[in-house]
């Protein structure tokens, strides 16, 4: 299987791990050529600190750049692609939320089988 996003294409392979009592399925991405690169200006404080994190997780400065820039990338575009609304969208979503509907029965059975099986703990 290959997950495509703009300008990024990752093959991916499943596999299983059998443990005593549990089977566990995995997904492994095998790694594309690297042919772009990204170059940027830094202080030497900033530049010593990331040195020193990626000596700690004992990569590569390169690898543990583009590993924390992906990292935060996904997590912006995840939130960005999350929620669109329309400006009338937001306006009936705040509505709802200042004027609740009364709890029907549907969710009352619902809080009420919350508490029997106390899946809070």
């Amino acid at each position: 299987m290959k997950i495509q996003q703009p300008g990024v294409i990752l093959a991916v392979r499943n596999f299983t791990v059998q443990s005593p009592g549990a089977t566990v399925r995995r997904m492994t991405m095998t790694a594309q050529p690297k042919r772009e690169r990204l170059e940027c200006r830094l202080s030497a404080e900033d530049k010593a600190s990331i040195e020193a994190a990626a000596s700690l997780t004992k990569v590569s400065v390169s690898q543990f750049i583009v590993d924390s820039a992906c990292k935060r990338a996904q997590t912006l575009l995840e939130e960005h692609n999350r929620i669109k609304l329309t400006g009338q969208g937001w306006q009936a979503v705040m509505a709802a939320l200042d004027n609740p509907p009364e709890p029907n029965e549907q969710l009352q059975r619902a809080f009420k089988r919350l508490d029997e099986d106390e899946i809070w703990e």
